[in-house]
């Protein structure tokens, strides 16, 4: 049987009162569908759910896409997050990493000093094994074509990825 619930989650806000509303919108979820299992995605169902669910037989399944900004900016904000992870993935069935450098960032930071039960897959990247550079690629096309589909944000490294595309531009002038 699906159900669905739409929960609006201002990501990139700080709210307190947003975040305690959240909270309570995954604690009244949890005792209306009573589910066996949660997926989360993101930083605020990672963190909000597995609180709500703390004393829930839901088996939490967190995945970490990324650190996002509050892992790269030091301050209030940082510690703060830091200290709501590691509450909150102490109620995590498994949290799944998609590389290993989140993962040493969560074992250096001490929010999953004493967990065992994480993973890490190979991520949502490209496989630079798999996709090997051919200089013959670029030669051998009248002209090749790129679409970039992301957030055009620093974070996400849109500054490199101008820098790339206006040195490959100069070299070799069938690149769109």
């Amino acid at each position: 049987d699906l159900k669905i619930e739409t929960i609006h989650i201002d990501s990139k806000g700080i709210s307190l009162k947003n975040d305690i509303l959240l909270f309570f919108k995954y604690y009244y979820l949890i005792k209306k569908y009573k589910p066996d299992y949660f997926f989360g995605f993101t930083i605020k169902p990672n963190i909000y759910f597995n609180l709500a669910s703390f004393f829930s037989k839901v088996k939490n399944i967190n995945t970490i896409t990324g650190l996002g900004t509050s892992f790269m900016n030091k301050g209030f904000l940082n510690f703060i997050v830091k200290l709501m992870y590691k509450i909150a993935l102490l109620n995590s069935y498994i949290t799944i990493f998609q590389n290993n450098d989140d993962l040493n960032t969560f074992k250096n930071d001490i929010i999953i000093k004493y967990k065992k039960n994480y993973k890490v897959v190979k991520g949502s990247g490209v496989d630079l094994n798999f996709y090997k550079y051919s200089k013959n690629l670029l030669k051998d096309k009248d002209s090749l074509n790129f679409l970039f589909v992301g957030r055009v944000i620093p974070d996400k490294g849109i500054i490199e990825l101008i820098s790339a595309i206006s040195n490959i531009k100069k070299k070799y002038k069938n690149i769109k």
